[in-house]
């Protein structure tokens, strides 16, 4: 009996041990982060904790919610305002958070002689020292809409688990899939209005498409196949310097970019890079009488942005990717814009995700699970996304 006693008395110590140890969720606040000069929304800010480096992001009307956690503070943070440190007891008290946008001066010296691959180049060799790189699953939140006419017709979010082998895009693509892999744990939203499942199949992404995306070194290396660089301003604050470029390849196809450089550790904290001249149109076959379409595009769009760690490096926090242009069908034009996001809401090293595994051959939308994986901190619609789904 006594030796019963003290086995149940050491189960009970360690339980505890291990709740003691978990962050103690008390409840969920929602609230708007808004710009101090205008009081406009800023969307895309995250905000995470600083000792689990768990969090969230605000959505196109500067909305977020976030689980409460006791005893740690919030690190509310944005590309171009001033980072923000605040206790989660302060948070409970306000449903407003302004920013203070960086000041950012121009540098015409430095518009003269930049050198953009240069600084490319070096970003790749140092990668290792800059970024936290090793093996990782990252939360996420996932989200896909498509636009004709500039009126939704298909929008998903769901709950997303990523794991990497490392955050460093194999030259070998045929690898992605054993380097690399998704998991849904739950789908949010999901709702389509468009008029033809072949719309629906031509105005997606495929998830190996999607993932290339994710990482930074892929899209670097992109860059160096342009040529003809050209600085067209540079500005500094005092944590950062922001470059806006062009470049040209020899088919003619521009590149425009935008690169934000972290002053601490030369890290590239930011990137966006817009293809919009010369891209060639794609014919489409829309039905089964193989109607023709050409899609012509304007536009494609892609960003990373960055936060750092408690080590000190740069992990990836969000990624977006649109794609702009005219659906050329018979006689009739549809504007079409479409696209995909991924909000990263917590990192864990672990050796594998959870939830349904997703096919990187299939679309996102083709990918459903079969159990969910609640009590996450999820990405909040905007008020034109809830619009259309209740609709």
């Amino acid at each position: 009996m006594k030796l019963i006693k003290l086995f149940n008395l050491r189960n009970i110590y360690l339980l505890l041990i291990f709740f003691l140890n978990q962050p103690l969720y008390a409840q969920s606040k929602t609230f708007t982060i808004l710009d101090e000069t205008n009081q406009n929304p800023i969307p895309y800010t995250t905000v995470y904790y600083i000792n689990t480096n768990e969090g969230s992001v605000s959505n196109f009307d500067g909305e977020v919610k976030i689980n409460l956690i006791d005893n740690d503070s919030l690190v509310i943070s944005h590309i171009s305002y001033e980072e923000l440190i605040i206790p989660v007891q302060k948070i409970q008290e306000s449903s407003t958070i302004f920013l203070s946008p960086k000041l950012y001066q121009l540098n015409e010296v430095s518009v003269l002689s930049f050198d953009i691959e240069g600084t490319i180049q070096n970003t790749l060799e140092q990668y290792a020292e800059i970024y936290h790189n090793s093996e990782m699953v990252r939360e996420c939140t996932y989200k896909e809409y498509l636009k004709v006419n500039k009126q939704y017709r298909r929008l998903i979010q769901m709950q997303l688990e990523w794991w990497s082998e490392s955050y460093k895009l194999p030259k070998n693509l045929d690898k992605l899939s054993t380097f690399n892999k998704l998991y849904v744990n739950q789908v949010e939203y999901s709702k389509s209005q468009s008029t033809t499942d072949e719309l629906t199949t031509h105005t997606s992404l495929y998830t190996h498409d999607i993932v290339q995306y994710f990482y930074l070194n892929g899209l670097l290396n992109s860059i160096l196949n342009y040529s003809d660089f050209r600085i067209l301003a540079f500005e500094e604050s005092q944590e950062d310097d922001k470059i806006l470029f062009e470049a040209t390849k020899e088919s003619g196809q521009q590149l425009q970019g935008n690169i934000t450089l972290d002053k601490e550790n030369q890290g590239i904290s930011y990137l966006e890079l817009i293809r919009g001249l010369n891209i060639p149109d794609q014919k489409l076959y829309l039905s089964a009488d193989d109607t023709e379409a050409t899609f012509r595009v304007n536009k494609i769009k892609v960003s990373l942005s960055f936060e750092k760690n408690k080590i000190d490096k740069l992990v990836v926090k969000q990624y977006e990717i649109e794609v702009a242009g005219h659906l050329i069908i018979q006689e009739q034009t549809l504007d079409l814009q479409f696209g995909s996001s991924l909000f990263i809401t917590k990192e864990k090293e672990r050796k594998k995700g959870r939830g349904k595994k997703v096919y990187l051959q299939k679309f996102i939308y083709q990918n459903l699970p079969e159990k969910t994986i609640s009590n996450r901190n999820s990405v909040l619609l905007s008020k034109e996304e809830l619009s259309f789904i209740n609709d």
